[in-house]
């Protein structure tokens, strides 16, 4: 080989090696950042609270209660696919950690006792009292709680 072709051989190796270092030190400081939230969030005494204010427990922050008297037309379908339509008056939202899901605890007329709705699985929804139609009844619900 000629001595160019090595020298530029050599360049590129360093190159990656380079941005393969620059990649773990960023990896490694994302971990010291994560490490240090996660230390800043545990309070004197051990006890790890929720960055929100509004919320004393992590407990509180992803089981939001619904605290107005809201009543819904909503269509739903089950895991079958089998679609109902249904009024509920949600109690309850249930959130879950990394995930954009939210679970709507209920009362569902039809059946005449509280339920559990994934809201990925609601096909319509109409505010009965407004009349307004809603999008994303489980963001729509964590929005407003």
């Amino acid at each position: 080989m000629s001595f160019w072709v090595v020298i530029a051989l050599l360049a590129v190796v360093a190159f990656f090696a380079f941005r393969l270092g620059i990649r773990r030190e960023r990896a490694r400081q994302s971990e010291l950042d994560l490490e240090f939230s996660i230390e800043s969030s545990v309070e004197e005494g051990g006890v790890d609270r929720p960055d929100n204010p509004k919320y004393n427990t992590w407990e509180e922050a992803m089981n939001r209660s619904v605290t107005d008297d809201l009543r819904f037309l909503i269509e739903y379908s089950d895991a079958a696919g089998v679609v109902t339509e249904r009024e509920i008056n949600p109690t309850m939202i249930k959130l879950t950690a990394h995930r954009p899901e939210v679970k709507i605890v209920a009362y569902c007329h039809l059946r005449g006792e509280e339920r559990e709705f994934r809201s990925e699985r609601i096909l319509f929804a109409k505010n009965l009292k407004t009349g307004r139609q809603i999008t994303d009844l489980g963001q729509y619900l964590r929005g407003k709680y």
